[in-house]
């Protein structure tokens, strides 16, 4: 008996044929895993693609919240977890879920912060013990922390009175879409510790520089409005004195300018105003423009140049002196300079020089030579000739020049621009 048993143990010792059936199971629980990390892989990456999409709309989103400066932290807060439900749901069906998203603000560094715990429940890989995979996402926004000065030339002539085609008075459109403009660059809520600061040069045949008028023309101007200048000073920003007085409507008072009839000479009642912060002098300002006049675009040209120069700091003076040009060069500057320039009709009126539109054309191109950035908008669909003066000023780009019909894309156009000086880049 016990010689059996011991040949029994010999044999199923001996015996492989069960080997190569336990083997194969174990390969196939290792095949099945790996097939199932695969499958897993690429659902985690799909779904942290997707609410990372997401994620990045609903941070910039808040930051363009914080710049407008209107909301509370807790309204911006929440607009982005609107964007963050909104976006995803977008997509149609999910291979995952997402926590409720961590979002954090802060005013003094300028920067939105989100971050968001994405889990993808597994397949095959449960085999190994995963039951999900993590995919956390994490986003920043961070506000270019840069000063901004920007000069607005500004079209307050004769045509201004009239009326758009959805029925504004384009003075009155004007009037609005400067506040627009003006709230959205100086909110309420500053971010930060931005400087943001606004000029306005409104013009039509002469720029009225009101109390600032004596020191620009040796006291000569009886009206407060100058003209141009003449010799190697007329297209450059060299500051009175050093590159002479600039010319009052006495000196010639017939206009030179063949582009369309004659035109008489008006000094606005619109006065010029140097950079300031103070959104409600700008817009109390602005809103008591009358229209009156022929259109000497140049002239508004020259003193929105004027207003940003680093060589009219003395002229300006206190909180109105520009800061330097320098400080808008290199990879990472830290200021921006900016021109706008606005008109409904053709550059028209000119005293020395050249046309109108000529001169408008050479300083728009010693501006950008400075590092300033030029937007330009054609506002009520003016003549061609009037079109390319703009286009041809302006910064090269889609986002400088804009064809503004009546109020409501006028309002969109300046919207637009301070939007573009606003400008936000994501990181982390």
């Amino acid at each position: 008996m016990q010689a059996t048993i011991n040949s029994f143990i010999r044999r199923f010792g001996s015996n492989e044929e069960g080997t190569v059936a336990i083997v194969f199971a174990l390969m196939s629980i290792l095949i099945l895993f790996a097939a199932g990390m695969a499958v897993d892989t690429a659902r985690s990456f799909h779904m942290n693609a997707r609410v990372g999409d997401a994620v990045d709309a609903a941070t910039i989103a808040a930051g363009r919240a914080l710049l407008d400066g209107k909301l509370s932290d807790g309204e911006v807060e929440e607009r982005a977890a609107v964007y963050i439900r909104e976006n995803i749901a977008a997509g149609g069906g999910s291979f995952g879920i997402y926590a409720t998203p961590d979002i954090r603000i802060d005013r003094d560094a300028g920067t939105v912060t989100i971050d968001v715990d994405v889990n993808v429940p597994t397949t095959l890989t449960r085999l190994g013990g995963f039951r999900t995979l993590s995919a956390p996402i994490s986003r920043t926004a961070v506000f270019d922390q840069k000063d901004i000065e920007v000069a607005m030339a500004l079209d307050v002539t004769g045509s201004m009175r009239g009326y758009t085609s959805d029925g504004v008075r384009k003075i009155d459109a004007l009037k609005k879409a400067f506040k627009t403009f003006a709230d959205k660059l100086l909110p309420e809520q500053v971010l930060g510790e931005r400087k943001v600061r606004i000029g306005v040069a409104p013009y039509s045949s002469g720029v009225n520089l009101d109390a600032f008028a004596g020191r620009a023309t040796d006291n000569r101007s009886k009206d407060n409005c100058v003209i141009e200048r003449t010799g190697g000073a007329r297209y450059t920003d060299d500051p009175v004195g050093v590159g002479g007085f600039f010319k009052v409507h006495e000196d010639q008072p017939r206009d030179i300018d063949t582009t369309q009839r004659s035109q008489s000479y008006t000094c606005p009642n619109a006065t010029v105003i140097p950079l300031t912060q103070d959104r409600d002098l700008l817009i109390s300002t602005v809103e008591g423009y009358d229209a009156s006049g022929s259109t000497g675009g140049h002239l508004g040209v020259q003193w929105a140049w004027n207003l940003v120069s680093e060589q009219w700091g003395d002229f300006w003076g206190g909180d109105s002196k520009p800061d330097p040009y320098s400080l808008t060069e290199g990879d990472e500057p830290k200021l921006i300079k900016a021109v706008i320039l606005m008109t409904d009709g053709v550059f028209n009126t000119a005293f020395f020089n050249d046309s109108s539109a000529a001169q408008a054309t050479e300083l728009c191109k010693k501006i950008k030579q400075k590092n300033v950035r030029v937007f330009s908008i054609a506002f009520g669909d003016p003549p061609r000739q009037a079109k390319q003066t703009l286009e041809q000023c302006a910064t090269p780009g889609v986002d400088y020049y804009a064809d503004a019909s009546d109020a409501k894309q006028l309002e969109a156009a300046l919207s637009k621009f301070a939007q573009k000086l606003n400008a936000l880049r994501l990181s982390k």
